[in-house]
């Protein structure tokens, strides 16, 4: 009792130990989901066995969606809070899970790249990393992508594409939409129709996705 009370008062070893008791199950039902809860809010504070111990479950999965919860510490190491500044070790959590398909991770993965933050600068990579988000809806990826399309790096410039692109989340970017406008000079009339058409199709498709995925 002594020490939830003092974990509500917010003392972080307080916290981190009944982690560690709730982990275990030592004198009190064995309580993973708030065992992570209690590790949580001690690693907020900084406690270096708190942020081990949230890292451990986020890498097994215990009780937490795996992917996201891996993103989460790339965040912390990227940012450090809660800990130092590791630009390597975010890249690495990043790329966990980036490759079970979360897609904010894929974008920040792609920033990494793009920037050179943590590995080796590569804009092939980080075109790559945003196209797979971009498929998935991610409008910051998306509008990345077309940029890189109109300007031709990472890959070979497509102003049509690059005009589809920015098109498709025109709506909720000015910055795309902006995008949008400018290209739309450079290109003939036949090119806007054919990019419009995409631009349409790809609307609906998203639709469809989002209509099955409320069905579920």
């Amino acid at each position: 009792e002594l020490y939830i009370s003092a974990a509500d008062q917010g003392n972080a070893l307080a916290q981190n130990h009944l982690g560690n008791v709730f982990q275990e199950g030592v004198g009190v039902q064995k309580d993973l989901e708030k065992a992570l809860r209690y590790f949580r809010a001690a690693a907020a504070q900084g406690l270096s066995p708190a942020i081990y111990n949230v890292g451990v479950y986020y890498e097994q999965g215990r009780s937490v969606d795996q992917a996201l919860a891996q993103a989460k510490v790339g965040a912390f190491y990227l940012n450090g809070i809660g800990t130092h500044r590791d630009a390597v070790a975010a890249r690495s959590w990043f790329d966990l899970s980036a490759k079970q398909g979360f897609v904010p991770a894929q974008t920040q993965l792609g920033l990494l790249y793009e920037q050179g933050v943590g590995v080796e600068r590569n804009l092939r990579t980080a075109a790559q990393l945003f196209s797979l988000a971009s498929d998935r809806g991610d409008v910051g990826a998306t509008l990345k992508l077309a940029s890189y399309y109109a300007d031709g790096i990472g890959v070979e410039a497509d102003l049509v594409k690059a005009y589809t692109l920015s098109g498709s989340v025109a709506e909720n970017s000015e910055q795309a939409a902006a995008l949008q406008a400018k290209i739309k000079g450079q290109l003939t009339g036949a090119q806007v129709a054919e990019a419009d058409k995409a631009i349409a199709d790809i609307k609906a498709g998203r639709k469809r996705g989002t209509a099955r995925a409320a069905a579920e």
